[in-house]
């Protein structure tokens, strides 16, 4: 899975919040309803069929994590695209 996190992301993103930084906001896009986004793993969830919810855990990239890093710095960042592979 592709994820593409934008400037807009990065401009209405939160410092410090796991569910409202703008890696986060980059997965409420892509259609998942549940995010979780720690510093070293990411998590999903979506509805399969309702009431039934898949949740999907990942190895956030390095890539991701030093972003992370960075912004919760409030740091500048820029716009970035990373993989996610089970």
């Amino acid at each position: 899975m592709i994820v593409k996190v934008t400037q807009h992301h990065i401009d209405t993103g939160k410092a410090g919040n796991c569910r409202h930084c703008p890696i986060a906001l980059a997965f409420f896009d892509l259609g998942f309803k549940s995010v979780y986004v720690g510093k070293s793993r990411i998590t999903l969830s979506k509805i399969l069929d309702a009431p039934s919810w898949e949740c999907i855990e990942y190895t956030a990239p390095e890539l991701a994590i030093e972003f992370i890093d960075t912004f919760d710095s409030n740091l500048k960042v820029s716009p970035i695209e990373f993989e996610l592979i089970n």
